[in-house]
């Protein structure tokens, strides 16, 4: 196991002591942010500011099949699907995203209601 202390002994940028946290868990990554001078305030405030990144989804109900089968060819995925990769500003945009698929999920269609009042 490596040590937090011995880890960041020297100082490294945002990006690198990022990279290097995600290697530990619960109590490890907490010492290791305090070895290295940082708060969990801190970090949340910066992780906020990086744009995550991007995703890639597979549209379509026989892709997505082939691919949870172990294909990953873009090719034969876009024969009978679609894939999109999209690129997210902020980690809100995100998450918001993925709550708005996983709702989706299992419909087969969907339509936006703008400006209609929909009667009881």
């Amino acid at each position: 196991m490596i040590q937090p202390l011995a880890l960041f002994a020297t100082p490294v940028s945002l990006d690198a002591l990022m990279n290097q946290l995600k290697q530990f868990s619960g109590g490890e990554r907490a010492a290791a942010i305090l070895a290295h001078g940082l708060t969990w305030n801190f970090l949340a405030a910066e992780i906020a500011k990086m744009k995550p990144e991007p995703i890639t989804v597979i549209w379509g109900e026989t892709a997505v099949r082939l691919y949870d089968e172990g294909e990953t060819s873009r090719e034969a995925l876009t024969d009978v699907g679609s894939i999109d990769t999209y690129q997210f500003q902020t980690h809100a945009d995100l998450d918001l995203a993925m709550r708005l698929m996983a709702d989706a999920d299992g419909w087969y269609d969907s339509a936006v209601v703008e400006g209609v009042e929909l009667t009881e």
